[in-house]
């Protein structure tokens, strides 16, 4: 489960270089206007928040060290996903290039960054509705098909603990029935020593399929707490 969570959150935060933009370039745009000093300062606090967003993203996509705030293994794994579309790694690290330079035209002219701004726009459509979106389906396909065969496991183990449980439940019944028997047999003179002889030796075998059992069944439980930890 909790690799599951990891795994939600990286992707969420590579999908942040796409629904984050927007935000960087509306408070790009706002700060670029007139504007008192407190309004200034709620301009650049959302403008930072979605710029730091932006930069993990493209971090996480493009980089090639850790990232604060993101599980190493979740990070790896979706690493080796992205590796499958270089276009997206090389498309992105441009991308990300152009919004470093709209952030340092903020207090240049407004329409100079107006402008600059609708161009990357165009690009940005062309960018996150073709290869981008198709490496948030295969990040995201990745952990449907995980999701799926976690919950299979969890099926499969479940069952089999289920049917060793009955196994030892069953065989502690006989157990108990033919303790019955060699109770009678003990109320027996004469025939006793032939009937405690046998029943010894029935008894010694259900014993050990009780063993092996009981293994079985610690072994299915080891399993679904892998499983769920997993």
């Amino acid at each position: 489960m909790a690799e599951h969570l990891a795994r939600l959150k990286t992707v969420a935060q590579v999908d942040a270089f796409r629904s984050q933009i927007g935000r960087l370039f509306f408070f790009a745009v706002m700060l670029s206007h007139p504007s008192n000093a407190d309004r200034r300062e709620h301009y650049e606090k959302f403008l930072n928040a979605a710029k730091a967003e932006v930069d993990r993203a493209n971090a996480i996509i493009a980089g090639a060290e850790a990232v604060p705030s993101c599980d190493p293994a979740a990070l790896s794994w979706a690493r080796k996903l992205i590796e499958q579309h270089p276009d997206v790694i090389s498309r992105v690290k441009d991308f990300h290039a152009l919004t470093e330079d709209a952030v340092t035209k903020i207090d240049g002219a407004p329409d100079e960054l107006m402008t600059f701004l609708i161009e990357i726009t165009e690009q940005a459509d062309t960018l996150f509705n073709g290869c981008f979106h198709k490496l948030i389906e295969t990040l995201n396909g990745d952990l449907e098909e995980h999701e799926t065969s976690r919950a299979a496991a969890y099926d499969t183990a479940t069952a089999d603990a289920k049917s060793a449980m009955t196994r030892i439940d069953a065989i502690s019944r006989s157990v108990r029935l033919i303790s019955l028997n060699a109770a009678v047999e003990a109320a027996r003179v004469g025939d006793a020593g032939r009937g405690f002889s046998v029943i010894a030796g029935e008894i010694k075998t259900l014993a050990e399929a009780i063993a092996s059992a009981s293994h079985d069944a610690e072994r299915s439980m080891d399993d679904l707490r892998q499983v769920a930890g997993g």
